[in-house]
């Protein structure tokens, strides 16, 4: 991680990839603050944006400005389906999913579907894995947030997208067994 300084004297780590989320600007503060970290990131800093649809906790707006300052984007099946009548996407889920990869010049789309699957687009390609059964399960907390960590360190170290998804689908299956969302 290297460091650079800002027009306000701050040292500030140039970095390489950041994941954010629609609930944690459910306050103000939080909100700008994480608008300014996306704002002092390089163009080449993959700037994951997970959707989080819970309660009254999302707006229009937020999920909007989160997509213009974003170049990846995670959503799972039932959050589309909120996009969807949001933004009124047509066709399939991966038409869906490609849709907001268009509209907002995305690097990077990440949607899961639980045990149906997941894909993973860079809008020119596309990997779908159905995930292996999951003998066990314990809880699914964590599991998306899992899954997309996987991704982005797939994505930071090149890996192709059937790997990546491959590999995120285990490491989510594997948080599945487990009580909590960060297993030892």
């Amino acid at each position: 991680m290297n460091f650079f300084t800002t027009e306000h004297q701050f040292l500030v780590p140039q970095l390489d990839a950041v994941c954010f989320g629609s609930l944690a600007q459910r306050n103000g503060h939080s909100r700008q603050s994480i608008a300014k970290l996306l704002s002092l990131t390089s163009d080449d800093c993959l700037r994951m944006f997970d959707v989080n649809i819970r309660k009254q906790y999302y707006t229009k707006e937020i999920i909007t400005a989160s997509l213009k300052a974003a170049n990846g984007l995670k959503v799972n099946d039932e959050e589309l389906s909120v996009l969807r009548g949001m933004y009124d996407l047509k066709g399939t889920e991966i038409e869906q999913l490609q849709a907001m990869i268009d509209q907002y010049d995305l690097k990077l789309g990440v949607l899961t579907c639980a045990e149906r699957g997941a894909y993973i687009s860079t809008g020119s390609d596309v990997s779908f894995l159905k995930p292996p059964a999951i003998r066990e399960l314990v809880s699914t907390i964590g599991a998306g947030d899992a899954f997309t960590a996987m991704v982005m360190i797939g994505y930071l170290n090149n890996y192709s997208l059937a790997e990546m998804n491959e590999k995120a689908c285990h490491l989510a299956g594997y948080v599945c067994t487990q009580q909590g969302a960060v297993p030892v």
